[in-house]
């Protein structure tokens, strides 16, 4: 339960907050957004507070809950664990729990069916390494063999981007720069 409303928390903090919308812009581009006013190394240090405080809790949870004892076998699982799950998530709030979920679902599935049916846990560990490699590996191919998208695929992608408060078809056209309206002729 307590995941639920930290993960809906923190998609109101990035979705709907002001705070949220300094932490994309300076994301996608800490020079345009020092241009724009926005205090780059501020913006750092709150978003290293509230992750760091993030990460308190969910450790809390774990050395509370099941753990009983913080090692480092314990800590550098939760950090592994951590970034699969991020990764797998795409960075998104709700894709990360849902992410945790079947992470968490599989761990604890292994040690019970390595208590009951004498299974490796191993395989657990590689059906998760298989699940990372297969949400990975279009990057990675993308990367490696500078592969571009295909115009249809980026006109699709595109169509999407307009602004919410855009609800209708002709304000997505207007919004997204393509509008039905007849070129004169003689123009470009």
């Amino acid at each position: 339960m307590l995941a639920v409303l930290v993960t809906a928390g923190v998609a109101w903090l990035l979705n709907r907050s002001a705070f949220g919308f300094e932490l994309r812009a300076v994301g996608a581009n800490p020079a345009a957004a020092r241009t724009a006013g926005i205090s780059v190394g501020r913006t750092y240090t709150l978003l290293m507070v509230v992750s760091g405080g993030l990460a308190g809790l969910g450790g809390a949870t774990q050395v509370l809950g099941t753990a009983h004892a913080l090692t480092p076998a314990v800590a550098g699982n939760i950090g592994f664990d951590g970034l699969l799950v991020a990764l797998l998530g795409r960075n998104r709030p709700w894709g990360t729990l849902l992410a945790a979920l079947l992470f968490g679902a599989l761990r604890a599935g292994g040690n019970r069916m390595q208590s009951y049916s004498g299974i490796s846990l191993e395989l657990v560990t590689v059906l998760q390494a298989l699940i990372v490699i297969f949400i990975a590996a279009p990057a990675l191919v993308k990367t490696i063999f500078h592969l571009r998208e295909r115009p249809e695929q980026r006109r699709r992608h595109n169509a999407g981007s307009a602004p919410r408060w855009c609800c209708s078809a002709s304000w997505r056209r207007r919004c997204s720069g393509r509008s039905r309206r007849p070129r004169p002729r003689g123009s470009p």
